[in-house]
């Protein structure tokens, strides 16, 4: 599934404006890749209780159930600045409004 299409040309744009060039390393280039999906942002710079997030557990781990929550990659990544969600209990995801 693709969460946020972004085309080459997107991407050439976001990196000369961050490193004023177009011809990126790798590492370059990823950490762009990363900084343009707040989801991917969150995974790699992020940590809930000094553990990484996660979205997705594989398998029936009963232990690490709750860390199974592959529908907060939709309200992260939704960049409308008014969001309605209706949810049943708290399970890790706070929303702060930015400035």
């Amino acid at each position: 599934m693709i969460v946020n299409p972004i085309s080459g040309k997107k991407v050439a744009n976001i990196a000369k404006q961050m490193f004023g060039r177009t011809n990126l390393t790798k590492e370059e280039l990823a950490y762009v890749l990363t900084m343009l999906n707040p989801s991917s942002y969150l995974l790699k710079h992020h940590k809930v209780k000094n553990h990484p997030i996660t979205f997705h557990i594989s398998g029936r781990d009963s232990v690490r159930q709750q860390a199974h929550r592959p529908w907060q990659i939709d309200l992260i990544n939704d960049s409308h600045p008014n969001k309605a969600v209706i949810k049943s209990r708290q399970l890790g995801l706070t929303f702060s409004p930015f400035n």
